[in-house]
């Protein structure tokens, strides 16, 4: 095949380009290909496939975990089972968004990677949950750690967005974090502005059933007034459905 090339066209042979010119009288001036950022070092730990295998591995038995700890009853492994199929397929549904727009904007999926981005996500939140259940526990009504623990809950998503931004293009710091901040901040003031100072009695209920295989040694006692600030929430609960069901009957 023959190709008509004009005077200065760059023509590139390999990994070198070269610019024709017609009679020159000095150097041509060639275009360099600006080098390509270096990939971090977590991204190729994260592509090796012992990591995303170990990954899976994780959630998956992370999951099975809480279904046969957390929900007992007399078919604990099949509902440990269910769990653990549904955690994973989950992340699957999820990490799956992310590399469908990765291949369509930078042509790499990278699944394996935003598969272990994804779990290490998830252990965070579920880490950061575990803390909020047992704020709600243990002291009912502390606005202020309340308010922090919802924070870090956002500060959790701020971290997951900006990883798998990363895993998708190692360029452009500065827009992903805009990004990943402003999706943050926004989480955050709608949580703060949804969240519900209330709810301590249920709380106690859903503890007494998740830890009840949980060695008693093993689980903090309440003390005089945190016992009486759950009657206070349990209370204010109770006036609120008998206000509600006045004016259900007006």
């Amino acid at each position: 095949m023959s190709l008509a090339l004009t005077p200065s066209a760059p023509v590139a042979v390999g990994g070198n380009i070269i610019r024709l010119v017609d009679e020159a009288t000095g150097d041509a001036m060639v275009p360099v290909r600006a080098a390509e950022r270096p990939v971090p070092g977590w991204i190729v730990f994260a592509g090796r496939r012992p990591v995303q295998w170990g990954a899976a591995a994780l959630l998956a038995l992370g999951g099975a975990a809480i279904g046969y700890f957390t929900m007992p009853g007399s078919e604990r492994a099949v509902i440990a089972t269910v769990v653990a199929i549904a955690l994973v397929l989950g992340e699957c549904a999820w990490v799956g968004l992310w590399a469908i727009a990765g291949r369509i904007r930078h042509g790499r999926a990278r699944f394996g990677q935003h598969f272990v981005v994804g779990t290490l996500i998830a252990v965070l939140g579920w880490v950061v949950g575990e803390m909020e259940s047992w704020q709600k526990f243990l002291a009912p009504g502390a606005n202020t750690i309340a308010i922090a623990l919802t924070a870090l809950t956002a500060l959790v998503w701020v971290v997951a967005i900006l990883a798998h931004l990363r895993v998708m293009n190692q360029a452009n710091w500065e827009k992903h974090l805009r990004i990943a901040a402003g999706f943050g901040i926004t989480l955050f003031v709608m949580m703060l502005a949804a969240r519900e100072y209330k709810g301590q009695w249920s709380s106690d209920v859903e503890f007494s059933s998740v830890l009840k295989p949980v060695a008693a040694t093993l689980v903090p006692a309440k003390d005089a007034e945190q016992f009486a600030a759950s009657l206070n929430a349990l209370q204010g609960e109770l006036d609120q459905d008998g206000e509600e069901a006045g004016r259900v009957e007006d």
